[in-house]
């Protein structure tokens, strides 16, 4: 199971902290502003908490 596992759900790869600066950097350069803003509205109005890593959560056992 361990390396079917693995192929399932590859590691992401390792980075430096200056690679992961330059990834970073680079992917900025790309980002369309209109689908960034339209993106960012979206995450503002989420007004239910939820979770995909745990179905058993839901909005009727979480407190307010």
């Amino acid at each position: 199971m361990g390396l079917e596992r693995q192929n399932e759900f590859p590691v992401p790869p390792r980075l430096t902290m200056e690679e992961y600066v330059e990834f970073v950097g680079a992917s900025m350069l790309l980002i369309d502003p209109e689908k960034a803003r339209r993106q960012k509205e979206l995450e503002e109005n989420i007004q239910v908490m939820f979770s995909l890593r745990n179905p058993r959560i839901s909005p009727s056992t979480l407190e307010l």
